[in-house]
């Protein structure tokens, strides 16, 4: 397991946690929004992306 499976799936659980424990709401939204745009825009992703 590379460390980018690892922050992708505690960043799922923290998004899953904070989207259930409140009702769906617009912060929720951009919250999960900004988490796929930084796992999709980082540098780091091409990189653990090749390590696998």
């Amino acid at each position: 397991m590379t460390l980018y499976n690892l922050l992708k799936i505690v960043g799922g659980i923290g998004v899953g946690i904070m989207v259930f424990s409140n009702d769906f709401s617009w912060g929720s939204f951009l919250a999960l929004a900004f988490l796929a745009l930084f796992y999709i825009g980082s540098p780091w992703y091409a990189y653990f992306k090749n390590e696998e």
